[in-house]
């Protein structure tokens, strides 16, 4: 994280910074902190990167704002299709907002058009995040298991 507090003193204004500080500020567990720095980066930058929304999206899941990090996770999933953490973080997002069926419906899809999506584990592990979002998918393997 120090490199990334570093840039910030070098370049307050790059919005890159204040990405890579929130990104750093999340994988340490310091979400609110790292809500700040986003939305630093975002209202510096006219325009957002895919990977923007990825961490919008895990960002607000882990504020249990799940109706937003649907919305961010499927704008990821359609600016990056081949990402895995926007589908495992749409389909927690789906199964926490009571919309399971759906969920289990896109599991075979989401699987074949991304592979590393069966054996996928959420990061940084063990924070509360990884811990639901591992737990849903989870879930989503073994009701495929048993239908087949």
């Amino acid at each position: 994280m120090s490199a990334a507090e570093r840039a910030i003193e070098l370049g307050p204004g790059d919005p890159e910074n204040w990405f890579a500080l929130a990104n750093a500020l999340h994988n340490a567990d310091r979400t609110q902190a790292a809500i700040e720095a986003f939305e630093k980066a975002v209202s510096w930058s006219p325009f957002r990167p895919p990977q923007y929304t990825a961490l919008a999206a895990r960002l607000r899941y882990s504020v249990q704002d799940y109706e937003n990090a649907l919305r961010f996770a499927r704008e990821c999933m359609d600016r990056t299709p081949a990402m895995g953490v926007c589908k495992a973080v749409w389909l927690s997002s789906l199964i926490r907002t009571g919309h399971a069926v759906e969920a289990e419906a896109a599991w075979l899809a989401l699987v074949a058009a991304t592979p590393s999506l069966q054996a996928y584990r959420m990061t940084p592990k063990n924070t509360p995040m990884a811990l639901s979002v591992d737990e849903d998918l989870n879930r989503l393997r073994d009701t495929r298991a048993m239908a087949q």
